[in-house]
């Protein structure tokens, strides 16, 4: 199997453990499984997507991908420290 095809396949199944899958229905009773849910999205299902789209999709770009990756990682573990979201909850917009 080549591996554009590998990695498309294995980016649709952390898709589909992450949205419809019995882990899936965690997220509403466990932070936990929420969790679970975001690092599906963003540390496995979003790298294989690149991977499968192949490399000239990534030519011309300014930022490399793993730039990108940490920035959108960092963005979520931020979000969800206890703090910023209780701010974010008791801001007016």
């Amino acid at each position: 199997m080549n591996r554009r095809l590998a990695a498309l396949s294995a980016a649709v199944i952390a898709l589909w453990m992450a949205v419809a899958s019995p882990v899936a229905h965690l997220d509403h009773h466990l932070l936990t499984g929420h969790m679970v849910q975001h690092l599906l999205l963003m540390v496995v299902a979003a790298p294989f997507l690149v991977i499968a789209a192949g490399s000239n999709v990534l030519l011309g770009r300014s930022l490399p991908a793993v730039f990108c990756w940490l920035a959108g990682s960092l963005t979520v573990i931020f979000w969800h420290v206890p703090a910023v979201l209780a701010m974010a909850q008791r801001s007016h917009y």
